[in-house]
């Protein structure tokens, strides 16, 4: 939702938009009825964010899914780490034992 502002009618209706200012200030969410009310003079509709192409849609799911693949990695790699620390600590215990007696 979108607030468009009518800084010249403050109460206008554009009866074809099916928009109704009210104090100066009309909310629309319709792209194709903001781009009507840009061209519109005394009219402000803030710039919009433009929508993602299928080629960025794309690109950002490629990105994604490698930044996964890179976290299960790094994941991978900690572990075996881990374990590693984990069976050496194990083999000394024995030999630790051995010495306090």
């Amino acid at each position: 939702m979108v607030d468009v502002r009518s800084t010249r009618y403050p109460q206008l209706i554009v009866f074809d938009l099916g928009v109704k200012f009210v104090d100066g200030v009309a909310e629309v969410d319709d792209k194709k009825t903001l781009d009507a009310l840009a061209a519109i003079e005394g009219i402000e509709v803030p710039e919009q964010p433009r929508a993602q192409t299928a080629a960025e849609k794309a690109k950002a799911k490629k990105d994604a899914e490698a930044q996964a693949k890179a976290d299960a990695e790094a994941e991978k790699v900690a572990l075996e780490a881990w374990l590693a620390a984990e069976a050496q600590w194990t083999a000394e215990q024995p030999a630790a034992n051995n010495d306090e007696k």
